[in-house]
Parts: structure tokens; C-alpha cells; sequence
């Protein structure tokens, strides 16, 4: 059975990058890396995994003082928004 509308078509691709994203770890694990970086994208998919965010920051700079002027304006649309939801796929201590 087939959907027509985009949220369905949507998941078989959200489940093959989960499972992409647990064949890395995987990966990872078995050649006991300390760190496996997945970069900066699709935040949501990667923090059900377990991984955590680092803070990035913007540094803009343009030699016109008009067009400087007018970058540090609009920083505000370029900066780096952080997920709000946050995931707990962990038990805690308590929790065992």
C-alpha cells in the first residue's frame, strides 16, 4: 500500500539514515574510536542516538563598513538556532 501524501513517503528514507547512522556507530565502536563526529546536520536524528552538540560560532566580516554594518545586522539569520527538544536515551543511575 502506497500513500500518496509527503509524510508518508517521508519514513522508509528517515529509517535507512537511522540505520546509517547505527552502522557508523557501530563502526566506530568496534575500532574503539574515542570520538565519531557526524557533523552538523539533522541534529534531531543524531540526539536520538546519543550524541551531544558542541557550540559553533559565526564569525562575519566584510572590508565595505556599509555592508559590515549591515552583516552584523543580519547575523541574527545565520546564526545557529539549538534544537529545543532534548532527548533522553539513557536510563539514569536511578533508573537501573
Amino acid at each position: 500500500i502506497y500513500c500518496t501524501k509527503r509524510c508518508c513517503l517521508d519514513y522508509p528514507r528517515l529509517y535507512i539514515y537511522h540505520n546509517l547512522l547505527l552502522e557508523i556507530l557501530q563502526y566506530g565502536i568496534e575500532r574503539k574510536f574515542q570520538v565519531v563526529d557526524f557533523g552538523q546536520t539533522a541534529e534531531d536524528s543524531k540526539l536520538k542516538l546519543g550524541c551531544s552538540l558542541h557550540s559553533k560560532y559565526l564569525c562575519l566580516h566584510h572590508s565595505v563598513s556599509m555592508l559590515n554594518l549591515l552583516a552584523k545586522k543580519m547575523t541574527v539569520f545565520f546564526s545557529y538556532q539549538v534544537p529545543a527538544q532534548q532527548y533522553q536515551v539513557f536510563k539514569s543511575e536511578g533508573a537501573l
